[in-house]
Parts: structure tokens; sequence; C-alpha cells
């Protein structure tokens, strides 16, 4: 058997995190090392940890003094990795009992440096809300060395990845503007051997309010937020804007730092800048297809293509859901 090294970055996580480490203790695949990093947690996180230590060897505990931010963590997680494969973990999640062991063969059978899953999404209380993470959200399934479709999109959440200790020195020292460190992964991997989607569910992906990311299921709510109820077009355009850089020029910029290509991403930056600044439609139809590579999705692309390209036809769209959202 080849070790994987499975990283988790603990804080406050004392209301699932018992079930994930039986889940992540339990794999098939049993050589394993468990990478723990608590990030100075006030609950009883620690008491659950430190107890789960005593009585499993495989599992190695870090207690930090002060809180690094999840980020951070988890860098500090891969710095202590010394295994030739490496995946990450959730507090709150459950993993199938032979992840890691489907997982393991697929990389290897593949040749790529990075797998990654589909995922069921469940709520707090385990009961199975979507089968299907992917097609809930829309999100493309990538196989290969797409490169820049990888840089202008996060799709792949780093509970769902298993990659080689190559990504890991590719990642490491992390770089300044670094806020996500599984889309760090994945770009890394892209310039590597690739990337290959599996389409089985191996990780019960919890939502719930505590999570830090993926888990805004109420889309219209958050339009709401983001755009402080602004139904103008002025308004909209203000929004837009701010969704552009976040969904894809913040985590392009960051990819960019880690690019072999030096400035191969400049034009897939320069796309969005230009989109960003569309105030009714734009000519530049043709270059989403050059760099965000849709690959298995239809409903999200189309939606990609009305914010990006034709503002002015997105606009009602946004209306109708703030409207429907003030009832």
């Amino acid at each position: 058997m080849e070790r994987v090294d499975v990283l988790l970055a603990t804080y406050n996580g004392e209301r699932f995190l018992r079930p994930l480490l039986d889940s992540v203790l339990g794999q098939s695949h049993s050589d394993i090392s468990l990478i723990i990093s608590d990030d100075a947690s006030s609950d009883g996180t620690k008491e659950i940890l430190r107890d789960y230590a005593a009585k499993d060897k495989r599992i190695k505990l870090f207690e930090q003094e002060r809180n690094l931010g999840f980020v951070r963590n988890f860098e500090f997680l891969l710095n202590k990795s010394d295994a030739p494969y490496v995946a990450f973990a959730d507090q709150d999640d459950i993993w199938a009992p032979g992840k890691l062991e489907i997982m393991l063969s697929v990389l290897k059978t593949s040749g790529k440096s990075l797998a990654y899953t589909d995922m069921r999404r469940i709520d707090a209380d385990g009961k199975v809300i979507a089968e299907s993470w992917f097609k809930e959200k829309g999100y493309p399934k990538i196989s290969g060395t797409a490169i820049k479709a990888c840089a202008v999109r996060h799709f792949c959440a780093g509970c769902s990845q298993l990659m080689t200790a190559s990504v890991k020195r590719k990642m490491l020292p992390f770089k300044n503007d670094v806020f996500a460190h599984d889309w760090v992964s994945v770009f890394c991997a892209s310039e590597l051997m690739g990337i290959i989607y599996m389409p089985a569910a191996l990780t019960n992906y919890r939502a719930h309010e505590g999570n830090v990311y993926g888990t805004t299921v109420d889309y219209a709510g958050n339009v709401v937020r983001q755009s402080h109820g602004n139904a103008t077009y002025k308004g909209y355009l203000e929004y837009r804007r701010a969704l552009i850089e976040q969904n894809h020029l913040r985590g392009a910029r960051m990819c960019r730092g880690y690019s072999a290509l030096g400035g191969g991403l400049n034009s897939s930056i320069e796309y969005l800048e230009k989109c960003k600044n569309v105030r009714f439609f734009s000519p530049l139809l043709h270059k989403y297809f050059m760099n965000m590579r849709p690959g298995g999705m239809v409903r999200r692309m189309l939606y990609e293509l009305l914010y990006l390209h034709f503002p002015i036809l997105h606009y009602p769209v946004y209306r109708r859901i703030l409207k429907r959202s003030a009832k």
C-alpha cells in the first residue's frame, strides 16, 4: 500500500467532528496518516481530537496557539506532509468507506496529478439534500490539462480531491494572495499531468450555517445580500462587477502567481477585465469558449454567458430575483 496523508484543519468543529474522524480512520485503504491542525478552537474540538489521537497512532495532532485562518492552517498541514499522495478533509463531512482506495486506483491508472469526485450534499442532520453536487451546482466536469479553465473558475471542493505530492510541492510556499487552497491545488495539477473527474459521489458534503464556502443554496437570497437590494441598472452593474471579480478574476490572478507559463494567464485576465467593464453587451463571446471551457454544463454556461457578455439581457433576470425575494 502507498501511504496517503489526509490533511484536516479544524476550528470549533465539535458538532460534526466524530463522524468525519470515524469515516477517515475506517477507510478500506488503511495506510494513512491523518494530520490534524487545530486552529485554536474554543469549544470541545481539542478534547475530541486528543481522545482520538490517544487511540490511533495514525493521527498526528498539532494545536495552534493562535488562529491562523483556514488557508494558512492548510499551508501548515501541507508542510507537514511527506507521503506520495495527499487528500484534504473538512471537519463536518462523511467519507464513503472506499473513497481513498477507489480514488487512488483511478489516479494511479490515469497518470494524472489530481483526481476529484462528485459529492452528495447533506444537511446538518445527515439527510441527503442532493445526490450530485455537480449536477445541482451546474459545475463543469473537466478532465485533462485545461489550464485556463482551472484558473478562471473554482469548481472543485478540496474534500473531493486526491493529489500527488508533486502538486503539494508546486503549491508551496503559499503566495500572499491565496484565498482558496483547493483552487490552487487544481490549477497546479492542471499544469503538471492534469486532472481527472470521477462521477462517483464518495463524500457526503454537509451544508450548514457554519461552512466557510460552498453551501449558499438560497441563490436568490445571496443575490440580495451581495447587491444590497439595489434594483437600478447602475446597482446591477456594480453587483455584476463584484460578481465577475469574485467568481473569476480574483482566482485567475491568484493562479497566475503559480503558473509556469509566466504571462500565460494574462490574456484570460485581460478578457475578464474587459467583461467586467461592459455596460450593455460584449463582442468577445468567442473568448468565453477559449477560456472558460464549459464541459458538461448547460444551465450554468448560459447564465455565465448572460452576465459576462449580455448584461442588458441579464438585468431583467436580476430584477426578477430581487422582486421575488422581496415578497
